[in-house]
């Protein structure tokens, strides 16, 4: 193993140690918050402590979030989840475009 690959690993675990957890509001697991994502609606609605999904519960290609069949609104309100506390502020990154 060369230094620079195990550098990196030893960042890669040092991260995923550090980070706090939150739970996905699809499938209900422990997530790393750099993982997970928020729905725009949720979002919008309750700030920095929104409600996430894990990435795999996103882009899943069967019963996805992301898919265009399916309705938008945030999992975690409509089953009525308490919503995430421990979130920083800094972590947000909006990837999406307002047209308005």
């Amino acid at each position: 193993m060369t230094k620079r690959s195990k550098l990196t690993k030893n960042k890669m675990m040092m991260k995923q140690s550090d980070t706090p957890k939150v739970d996905c509001c699809m499938c209900g697991q422990k997530k790393a918050t750099y993982t997970t994502l928020i729905p725009r609606k949720c979002l919008n609605k309750s700030g920095v402590s929104s409600h996430r999904i894990c990435q795999q519960c996103w882009w899943n290609p069967k019963t996805g979030f992301a898919l265009e069949g399916v309705k938008h609104d945030c999992p975690g309100c409509v089953k009525g989840l308490p919503l995430n506390t421990n979130q920083n502020p800094d972590e947000i990154i909006d990837l999406t475009e307002d047209y308005s």
